[in-house]
């Protein structure tokens, strides 16, 4: 009961500092802390741990916010600082196509929970793309097809099949517009 106490305080400090860190920073629609709710809900419902739980709750501070890797390793410890950091994108590659690589490279290396992390963000965007009638163009469509060829490498690869199917009714979506 105690440690189920301290997951929930910690669940709740990174609540906090989401909070925090997202008060006046501008982000896209569907993105931003909602977002991030929306992947810590996928990951908990996924059976992932507390610790991965925060991480996906984290998991756009330092590319979203002024935060740093550094401050979330104070905060929240090197297992969570070390998630986080595996699904964040290098800012300094400039193209669009290598950073995707480089990032989903940075995912595989991070490990299985790196993985469930980033299959939930894209479970969490692409329902929101549905139900939402966003557009989502075709090279993020091609990212995201291969961010989710890594599931068997997952700890929770059914997230894999949840994100393909939703990437194939995102894809069914976007030919039937052109085709209109």
């Amino acid at each position: 009961m105690a440690r189920r106490a301290l997951a929930d305080h910690a669940l709740a400090r990174a609540d906090a500092e989401l909070d925090d860190a997202y008060r006046g920073v501008r982000v896209k629609t569907g993105k931003g802390a909602v977002h991030a709710h929306t992947v810590a809900r996928i990951l908990r419902d996924a059976g992932c741990s507390e610790a991965v739980q925060i991480a996906g709750l984290l998991h756009d501070l330092i590319e979203d916010t002024d935060r740093t890797e550094s401050q979330v390793r104070r905060r929240f410890g090197a297992n969570v600082a070390n998630l986080v950091a595996a699904v964040t994108e290098d800012d300094t590659i400039p193209d669009y196509g290598k950073r995707k690589r480089a990032l989903r490279a940075q995912i595989a290396a991070g490990g299985p929970h790196a993985i469930d992390i980033a299959l939930a963000d894209k479970v969490a965007t692409l329902t929101h793309a549905l139900d939402a009638g966003t557009r989502v163009p075709r090279r993020q469509l091609a990212h995201y097809e291969a961010t989710i060829a890594l599931a068997p490498g997952a700890a929770h690869p059914a997230l894999g099949v949840t994100a393909a199917e939703l990437l194939a009714d995102v894809a069914a979506r976007e030919a039937a517009a052109v085709a209109d």
